[in-house]
Parts: structure tokens; C-alpha cells; sequence
């Protein structure tokens, strides 16, 4: 017998998510303190939804089961309307909110879980997430993504990286000659490196030019307060 969700919105959560989008779409382009309300508008939403997901058991694969999530997805549909603009945010906001519940209770510590039991209010959800850094639906999607070390990425993308794997019919497979891919040419790469070299000697040069000028400003200085005291002195 095929299994029946028991999941569904109450009609509060159902109009809280519907009024929260409405006043989103509103802010959706603007900037500063209105961009502010956006992602305000943003976390309620997400709120809601995590709050009902939370109260949802995981297959062996720490994935909901396929009755649920669909009926998730229904009820997310049925908060969000038919507008321009709703089907893509339905996607993020189902996808975002399965991201948060799988981060906080599966990948974290216990004491970084989701509130649970008859705590798991979508308001003491958000205030969770807030506490956790979680205040925007970019914090959401870039949970349990490593941070990317900004150098070290500036370096690949100028050099390259050497790849020595390809997958054949899903399976890693060794290469029988190593490549590098991506990055500069060979030619662009020594020039990159011949500029780079030149721009930095003229920024180490311009602060030790600074340096010194400060430097001669403070003896400059001092100089004047002892000959002004010398001058006292022989008064």
C-alpha cells in the first residue's frame, strides 16, 4: 500500500508565507533598508516552511520521503500562487529549507539542532537561524558549502589545475596523460607574471615612500618641540 503524507500547512503558515511573498515581491529589486525588509520578508518564508519540514522523518538516505516532500512542494505551490516569479522561488524555497534541516540536525552537533517538539515554532526556527548567522536566503543556500580561500581561487583561475581523472559512464577514470586545464596560456601566464612582479615592487615602493615621509613628518615634529623648549630654557 503506498504511504500517505500527513504533512500540510496549517492556514496560518499557509497565509503567513502568502503575505510574506506578496511584501517580498514588493522589495525583491530594491537596495539599502528596503533590500533589508526583503530578506526579512525572505526568512519568514523559509521559517515556515522549515518549521513543517523539521517535524518530517528522513529515509536511510537522510532525504524526506517522496509522499512528503511532494506534498511539501504542493502546499509551498498553493502559498506562493501562480505570479510571475513563483515557480523559481518555490524551487529555492523548498530546496533552501531541505538544506537547513539536513545541515542543522544531520551534518551538525546535537546542540546546533533544530529546535524540536512543541518549541519548533516558526518563529523560534528563525530566531535559530539568526543566532547561527543564518539572516539571508544566501546564508541558506550556501549552508554546508565549503568556503571558498579567495588566493587560492585567484591562483587556479590563473594557472590552471591539473586534472588527471575523467569520468566514463559515471565511473573516475585515470588518464593516461595528465592535463592541465584552464588558466592563462603559457605565453599570458609569463606575462601575468612579469606584470605582477612590476606591480607589486611599485606597491611595496609607494609604502615605503609613505612610510619614510611619516616617518620624517614625526622628526619633524619632535624637533620643533625640543627647540621650542630649548628656546624656553634661554628665555
Amino acid at each position: 500500500m503506498a504511504k500517505v503524507s500527513n504533512v500540510s500547512f496549517s492556514i496560518e503558515a499557509t497565509n503567513n508565507i502568502t503575505d510574506a511573498y506578496v511584501a517580498y515581491s514588493a522589495t525583491k529589486d530594491a537596495i539599502g533598508v528596503e533590500k533589508e525588509k526583503g530578506e526579512s520578508y525572505n526568512l519568514a518564508m523559509y521559517s515556515e516552511v522549515i518549521a513543517v519540514m523539521n517535524q518530517c522523518k528522513l529515509n536511510a538516505k537522510n532525504k524526506l520521503y517522496r509522499e512528503d516532500a511532494l506534498a511539501i512542494k504542493g502546499e509551498i505551490g498553493v502559498a506562493l500562487g501562480n505570479g510571475k516569479g513563483a515557480d523559481a522561488k518555490a524551487k529555492r524555497l523548498y530546496e533552501n529549507s531541505f538544506k537547513a534541516v539536513k545541515h542543522f540536525n544531520v551534518v551538525s552537533k546535537d546542540e546546533d539542532k533544530l529546535p524540536s517538539g512543541d518549541n519548533a515554532t516558526a518563529s523560534a526556527i528563525r530566531e535559530h537561524l539568526a543566532i547561527n548567522g543564518v539572516v539571508t536566503e544566501s546564508n541558506l543556500a550556501a549552508l554546508g558549502k565549503e568556503k571558498v580561500d579567495a588566493v587560492a581561487a585567484l591562483v587556479r583561475k590563473v594557472s590552471g589545475h591539473l586534472v588527471t581523472q575523467k569520468t566514463v559512464k559515471g565511473k573516475k577514470v585515470d588518464l593516461d596523460q595528465p592535463v592541465y586545464k584552464d588558466g592563462l596560456s603559457d605565453e599570458d601566464l609569463q606575462s601575468f607574471q612579469d606584470q605582477l612582479a612590476v606591480a607589486i615592487a611599485e606597491r611595496f615602493a609607494y609604502r615605503d615612500a609613505e612610510a619614510a615621509k611619516k616617518a620624517g613628518a614625526k622628526v619633524g615634529v619632535e624637533n620643533d618641540t625640543v627647540n621650542a623648549s630649548l628656546d624656553a630654557l634661554a628665555a
